[in-house]
Protein backbone atom coordinates (compact mmCIF):
# COMPACT_ATOMS: atom_id res chain seq x y z
CA UNK A 1 0.00 0.00 0.00
CA UNK A 2 1.18 3.51 -0.82
CA UNK A 3 0.13 6.82 0.72
CA UNK A 4 0.74 10.40 -0.37
CA UNK A 5 0.77 13.20 2.20
CA UNK A 6 -0.16 16.61 0.83
CA UNK A 7 0.53 19.66 3.01
CA UNK A 8 -0.86 23.16 2.51
CA UNK A 9 2.24 25.01 3.72
CA UNK A 10 0.52 28.30 4.45
CA UNK A 11 -2.05 26.55 6.63
CA UNK A 12 0.59 24.41 8.32
CA UNK A 13 2.72 27.43 9.26
CA UNK A 14 -0.32 29.32 10.53
CA UNK A 15 -1.46 26.48 12.80
CA UNK A 16 1.97 25.28 13.97
CA UNK A 17 2.58 27.86 16.77
CA UNK A 18 -0.64 26.76 18.50
CA UNK A 19 0.56 23.13 18.54
CA UNK A 20 4.35 23.33 18.81
CA UNK A 21 5.43 26.88 19.83
CA UNK A 22 8.48 28.23 18.06
CA UNK A 23 11.79 28.38 19.96
CA UNK A 24 13.65 31.67 20.33
CA UNK A 25 15.83 30.75 17.35
CA UNK A 26 16.11 27.99 14.78
CA UNK A 27 12.68 28.55 13.23
CA UNK A 28 13.46 26.69 9.99
CA UNK A 29 14.93 23.72 11.85
CA UNK A 30 11.85 23.64 14.09
CA UNK A 31 9.49 23.70 11.09
CA UNK A 32 11.34 20.87 9.35
CA UNK A 33 11.38 18.82 12.55
CA UNK A 34 7.63 19.30 13.02
CA UNK A 35 6.97 18.33 9.41
CA UNK A 36 8.86 15.08 9.99
CA UNK A 37 6.84 14.47 13.17
CA UNK A 38 3.58 15.10 11.33
CA UNK A 39 4.46 12.72 8.50
CA UNK A 40 5.69 10.07 10.90
CA UNK A 41 2.52 10.40 12.98
CA UNK A 42 0.32 9.65 9.98
CA UNK A 43 2.46 6.78 8.75
CA UNK A 44 2.49 5.14 12.19
CA UNK A 45 -1.28 5.54 12.45
CA UNK A 46 -1.84 3.93 9.05
CA UNK A 47 0.67 1.18 9.83
CA UNK A 48 -1.35 0.01 12.82
CA UNK A 49 -3.31 -2.25 10.47
CA UNK A 50 -0.45 -3.22 8.12
CA UNK A 51 2.30 -3.80 10.70
CA UNK A 52 5.12 -3.12 8.25
CA UNK A 53 8.65 -3.31 9.75
CA UNK A 54 9.26 0.30 8.66
CA UNK A 55 6.21 2.54 8.37
CA UNK A 56 7.96 4.91 5.95
CA UNK A 57 8.00 2.06 3.40
CA UNK A 58 4.37 2.92 2.55
CA UNK A 59 5.17 6.56 1.70
CA UNK A 60 4.80 7.47 -1.96
CA UNK A 61 5.82 11.11 -1.43
CA UNK A 62 5.23 14.17 0.73
CA UNK A 63 4.08 17.15 -1.32
CA UNK A 64 4.47 20.57 0.29
CA UNK A 65 2.54 23.48 -1.25
CA UNK A 66 3.31 27.14 -0.72
CA UNK A 67 3.96 30.33 -2.67
CA UNK A 68 7.23 32.03 -3.47
CA UNK A 69 7.62 35.14 -1.31
CA UNK A 70 6.57 38.45 -2.83
CA UNK A 71 9.78 40.18 -3.93
CA UNK A 72 8.78 43.55 -5.39
CA UNK A 73 9.10 46.99 -3.79
CA UNK A 74 6.36 49.17 -2.34
CA UNK A 75 6.17 52.62 -0.77
CA UNK A 76 4.96 52.60 2.83
CA UNK A 77 1.65 54.50 3.20
CA UNK A 78 2.60 56.80 6.09
CA UNK A 79 6.37 57.18 6.21
CA UNK A 80 6.69 56.96 2.41
CA UNK A 81 9.79 54.83 2.88
CA UNK A 82 10.63 52.13 0.36
CA UNK A 83 9.87 48.57 1.39
CA UNK A 84 11.70 45.73 -0.35
CA UNK A 85 9.68 42.58 0.31
CA UNK A 86 12.40 40.41 -1.20
CA UNK A 87 14.82 41.05 1.66
CA UNK A 88 12.28 40.88 4.49
CA UNK A 89 12.77 38.43 7.35
CA UNK A 90 9.69 36.51 6.18
CA UNK A 91 11.05 36.13 2.65
CA UNK A 92 14.43 34.99 3.93
CA UNK A 93 12.82 32.44 6.25
CA UNK A 94 10.61 31.01 3.52
CA UNK A 95 13.51 30.70 1.08
CA UNK A 96 15.58 28.95 3.75
CA UNK A 97 12.68 26.57 4.44
CA UNK A 98 12.24 25.80 0.74
CA UNK A 99 15.97 25.11 0.39
CA UNK A 100 15.82 22.70 3.35
CA UNK A 101 12.78 20.86 1.96
CA UNK A 102 14.38 20.51 -1.48
CA UNK A 103 17.17 18.52 0.16
CA UNK A 104 14.81 16.14 1.96
CA UNK A 105 14.25 12.67 0.56
CA UNK A 106 10.67 11.88 -0.52
CA UNK A 107 9.63 15.55 -0.31
CA UNK A 108 8.37 17.43 -3.36
CA UNK A 109 7.99 21.21 -3.33
CA UNK A 110 5.05 22.71 -5.24
CA UNK A 111 5.24 26.50 -5.39
CA UNK A 112 2.69 29.02 -6.58
CA UNK A 113 3.32 32.75 -6.45
CA UNK A 114 2.13 35.91 -4.72
CA UNK A 115 0.97 38.92 -6.69
CA UNK A 116 -0.25 42.39 -5.79
CA UNK A 117 -3.96 42.81 -6.42
CA UNK A 118 -4.60 45.99 -4.44
CA UNK A 119 -3.15 48.93 -2.54
CA UNK A 120 -2.57 49.44 1.17
CA UNK A 121 -5.59 48.69 3.34
CA UNK A 122 -6.28 49.95 6.85
CA UNK A 123 -6.56 47.16 9.40
CA UNK A 124 -9.91 46.40 11.02
CA UNK A 125 -8.53 47.17 14.49
CA UNK A 126 -7.21 50.57 13.41
CA UNK A 127 -10.50 51.44 11.72
CA UNK A 128 -12.45 50.54 14.87
CA UNK A 129 -10.21 52.73 17.01
CA UNK A 130 -10.69 55.66 14.61
CA UNK A 131 -14.48 55.30 14.61
CA UNK A 132 -14.55 55.13 18.40
CA UNK A 133 -12.45 58.28 18.64
CA UNK A 134 -9.68 56.40 20.44
CA UNK A 135 -7.16 57.43 17.79
CA UNK A 136 -6.82 60.18 15.22
CA UNK A 137 -5.67 59.90 11.62
CA UNK A 138 -2.41 61.56 12.59
CA UNK A 139 -1.78 58.67 15.01
CA UNK A 140 -1.72 56.01 12.29
CA UNK A 141 1.55 54.29 11.43
CA UNK A 142 2.76 52.02 8.65
CA UNK A 143 1.96 49.01 10.83
CA UNK A 144 -1.76 49.86 10.69
CA UNK A 145 -1.85 49.02 6.97
CA UNK A 146 -1.39 45.84 4.94
CA UNK A 147 -0.63 45.55 1.26
CA UNK A 148 -3.16 43.79 -0.98
CA UNK A 149 -1.20 40.63 -1.73
CA UNK A 150 -2.81 37.41 -2.90
CA UNK A 151 -1.49 33.88 -3.24
CA UNK A 152 -2.16 32.16 -6.55
CA UNK A 153 -1.64 28.67 -7.90
CA UNK A 154 -1.43 26.69 -4.64
CA UNK A 155 -4.99 25.31 -4.48
CA UNK A 156 -4.82 24.52 -8.19
CA UNK A 157 -1.64 22.48 -7.72
CA UNK A 158 -3.17 20.55 -4.83
CA UNK A 159 -6.23 19.70 -6.92
CA UNK A 160 -4.17 18.65 -9.95
CA UNK A 161 -1.92 16.40 -7.86
CA UNK A 162 -4.88 14.71 -6.15
CA UNK A 163 -6.45 14.03 -9.55
CA UNK A 164 -3.17 12.73 -10.97
CA UNK A 165 -2.54 10.41 -8.01
CA UNK A 166 -6.08 9.06 -8.28
CA UNK A 167 -6.23 8.54 -12.04
CA UNK A 168 -2.77 6.98 -12.24
CA UNK A 169 -3.52 4.68 -9.29
CA UNK A 170 -0.22 5.66 -7.69
CA UNK A 171 -1.55 5.50 -4.13
CA UNK A 172 -4.35 3.90 -2.15
CA UNK A 173 -4.55 6.62 0.49
CA UNK A 174 -4.18 10.41 0.47
CA UNK A 175 -3.64 12.51 3.60
CA UNK A 176 -4.33 16.21 3.14
CA UNK A 177 -3.17 18.76 5.71
CA UNK A 178 -5.52 21.70 5.19
CA UNK A 179 -8.32 23.56 6.86
CA UNK A 180 -10.88 24.82 4.37
CA UNK A 181 -13.41 23.28 2.02
CA UNK A 182 -11.63 24.15 -1.23
CA UNK A 183 -10.38 20.57 -1.43
CA UNK A 184 -13.85 19.01 -1.55
CA UNK A 185 -14.16 18.62 -5.37
CA UNK A 186 -10.75 16.94 -5.56
CA UNK A 187 -11.56 14.73 -2.56
CA UNK A 188 -14.80 13.60 -4.17
CA UNK A 189 -12.92 12.72 -7.36
CA UNK A 190 -10.30 10.74 -5.44
CA UNK A 191 -12.92 8.81 -3.48
CA UNK A 192 -14.81 7.93 -6.67
CA UNK A 193 -11.54 6.42 -7.91
CA UNK A 194 -11.31 4.25 -4.81
CA UNK A 195 -8.79 6.36 -2.87
CA UNK A 196 -9.16 6.61 0.91
CA UNK A 197 -9.05 10.31 1.76
CA UNK A 198 -7.88 11.49 5.21
CA UNK A 199 -8.07 15.11 6.36
CA UNK A 200 -5.66 16.58 8.91
CA UNK A 201 -6.87 20.03 10.10
CA UNK A 202 -4.11 20.21 12.75
CA UNK A 203 -6.44 20.19 15.73
CA UNK A 204 -8.81 22.73 14.27
CA UNK A 205 -12.52 21.95 14.20
CA UNK A 206 -14.10 21.51 10.77
CA UNK A 207 -17.61 21.97 9.45
CA UNK A 208 -19.79 18.89 10.10
CA UNK A 209 -20.75 18.64 6.43
CA UNK A 210 -17.10 18.02 5.48
CA UNK A 211 -17.32 14.54 7.00
CA UNK A 212 -19.43 13.58 3.99
CA UNK A 213 -16.43 14.02 1.71
CA UNK A 214 -13.62 12.38 3.71
CA UNK A 215 -12.87 8.90 5.05
CA UNK A 216 -11.23 9.93 8.28
CA UNK A 217 -9.97 12.88 10.29
CA UNK A 218 -7.04 13.02 12.67
CA UNK A 219 -3.96 15.11 13.37
CA UNK A 220 -0.56 13.60 12.72
CA UNK A 221 1.31 16.11 14.89
CA UNK A 222 0.59 15.71 18.59
CA UNK A 223 0.36 18.77 20.78
CA UNK A 224 3.47 19.59 22.73
CA UNK A 225 2.20 18.38 26.09
CA UNK A 226 0.32 15.31 24.84
CA UNK A 227 1.28 11.70 25.26
CA UNK A 228 3.13 10.26 22.21
CA UNK A 229 0.10 8.47 20.80
CA UNK A 230 -2.49 11.06 21.80
CA UNK A 231 -3.04 12.64 18.39
CA UNK A 232 -6.73 12.19 17.76
CA UNK A 233 -8.66 15.47 17.51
Amino acid sequence: MKVAILIDGGYFLKRLPAIRPFPADGHVEHIVYCLDRLVNGHLEKLNQTLSLPVSWAMLHRVMYYDAKPYSDNATRPVSKKNLNFGISDLAKQREALFAALRRKRMFALRLGHVYREGDWTLSHEALKSLLKGERQIADLTDDDFSLGLRQKGVDMRIGIDIASLAYKKQVEKIVLVAGDADFVPAAKLARREGIEFILDPMWRSVSPDLYEHIDGLWSGLSKQNNRPGDNEP
